[in-house]
């Protein structure tokens, strides 16, 4: 049951990491009633967020597309923001040597 949960916490895009982390360490103490009614909210929730999804596209038929540049171009962003920060640590410890 854990396992599944993990999985459809993966899926679901309206959850911040933090909520994610929050819902994850209380799955080892949760009995199995818990993680039940867990599952069970999860499952709603994907597919309420299937529903909005479906109507987001009908709505906007390059809604997928723009949500894929979006999501790349933040990725790309972040990406070259940990590199530029990464680098910088490295040149600090050279520096010191």
């Amino acid at each position: 049951m854990k396992q599944e949960i993990k999985k459809l916490l993966s899926r679901l895009y309206f959850l911040t990491s933090e909520e994610v982390d929050a819902i994850k360490s209380k799955l080892d103490v949760l009995p199995e009633k818990g993680l039940q009614e867990i599952f069970k909210v999860l499952k709603d929730a994907e597919k309420k967020q299937e529903e909005m999804l479906t109507n987001l596209n009908k709505a906007n038929p390059d809604f997928n597309k723009e949500l894929s540049n979006y999501l790349k171009t933040q990725f790309s962003e972040v990406s070259k923001s940990v590199e530029a920060h990464e680098q910088k640590s490295a040149d600090k410890i050279l520096e010191g040597i």
